[in-house]
């Protein structure tokens, strides 16, 4: 969506650095998808979303997109 990884590193072991002890790069281009990449990308294990409740969040935005009911709109570049 950002057109770069949510973490990133000059290696790799800074790279798995950046994942284990910093915060992902903030969405500013995934419009109505941001809530469900940022509920995946969240650190604490017990506040993530789970792989049903991301699925659940996919239908509901699929069924809002068609409805025309999506209030959030697409950042573009």
């Amino acid at each position: 969506m950002e057109g770069k990884p949510p973490f990133s590193g000059s290696s790799l072991f800074s790279t798995v650095i950046a994942v284990v002890e910093g915060e992902p790069a903030p969405c500013l281009y995934a419009g109505p998808l941001r809530a469900v990449i940022e509920g995946l990308l969240t650190k604490n294990p017990t506040d993530r979303l789970t792989g049903d409740q991301a699925r659940t969040a996919l239908v509901d935005l699929q069924q809002r997109l068609r409805s025309g009911n999506v209030t959030e709109v697409m950042n573009v570049v």
